[in-house]
């Protein structure tokens, strides 16, 4: 699903001149990359919400996220 929407992204870039043909496989890969994380973060937050636990949830995106990107523990 991620891979398809983000060549549908990356061909829109194509068509209007915004990115290079021989780029193409960077644009899909940053497009994946950012929907994955954007997905996660929308799941975690909506875990959190059903709980009804926002104090957690920001704790969480607040000093784990950032720990875990930069420790290596962010795939």
């Amino acid at each position: 699903m991620l891979e398809k929407l983000s060549a549908r992204l990356t061909e829109a870039l194509l068509r209007r001149g915004a990115a290079e043909e021989s780029k193409r496989e960077l644009f899909e890969y940053g497009f994946q990359i950012t929907l994955s994380t954007l997905l996660w973060l929308a799941t975690i937050t909506v875990i959190g919400l059903v709980f009804f636990d926002w104090r957690f949830l920001l704790c969480y995106l607040l000093f784990y996220l950032p720990v875990r990107q930069f420790a290596g523990g962010y795939h």
